[in-house]
């Protein structure tokens, strides 16, 4: 489970939907400030924490050299990967019904992933 708020940040915008006071006291740390909002989100957010989690501890079974930051990330990335599976193939068709997307026609240079990341954060 995330844990519950109650610390210095102060991050959350939304009311506690129980309470309606302000603050993170009594609500989920989730890493986003609507993720107390309603219930349905609060849910999913929990769901995808625990997803996390689960891949985590599945890594570490894996490759028990690693460390933590390893498996934060790459668990990360699987949870990406399959928030993004489900959204672009599973949600968006049924969403957009017969109406389609045209294809991609960009171009993606594999093991560039690090040089970007770096360009984001401002170092390169």
């Amino acid at each position: 489970m995330p844990k519950r708020g109650g610390g210095s940040n102060l991050m959350w915008s939304a009311a506690d939907p129980s309470t309606g006071q302000h603050g993170p006291e009594g609500l989920y740390e989730l890493g986003n400030g609507w993720g107390n909002e309603n219930v349905f989100t609060m849910a999913e957010g929990i769901v995808w924490f625990r997803y996390h989690n689960y891949i985590a501890s599945r890594l570490r079974e894996k490759h028990p050299s690693w460390s933590d930051e390893d498996l934060f990330q790459s668990a990360r990335k699987t949870v990406v990967a399959t928030f993004q599976n489900i959204a672009f193939y599973e949600w968006l068709p049924g969403f957009l019904g017969e109406k389609t997307m045209s294809p991609y026609l960009g171009k993606y240079e594999r093991g560039r992933e690090r040089e970007r990341e770096r360009e984001r954060e401002g170092g390169g």
